[in-house]
């Protein structure tokens, strides 16, 4: 989730991570389906940025313990 702090494509994220790109999607369309994440065509591409909602959850997940 932290690659979608700023807006970027399946196959950027694939790249950024080292992963397949049926890898990256299968977790995108799980991520899309919760709310966390919301794809918006640009042309040929679907750059795919963070929802409020997991803006918040990625907040909760690297926030530092008390």
């Amino acid at each position: 989730m932290r690659e979608l702090s700023r807006p970027a494509t399946s196959t950027q994220l694939a790249h950024a991570l080292d992963l397949s790109l049926g890898t990256v999607s299968a977790h995108l369309a799980v991520l899309k389906d919760g709310g966390v994440v919301a794809g918006a065509r640009a042309g040929r591409a679907v750059i795919y940025r963070l929802t409020g909602r997991g803006e918040a959850l990625l907040a909760l997940l690297t926030a530092e313990p008390d």
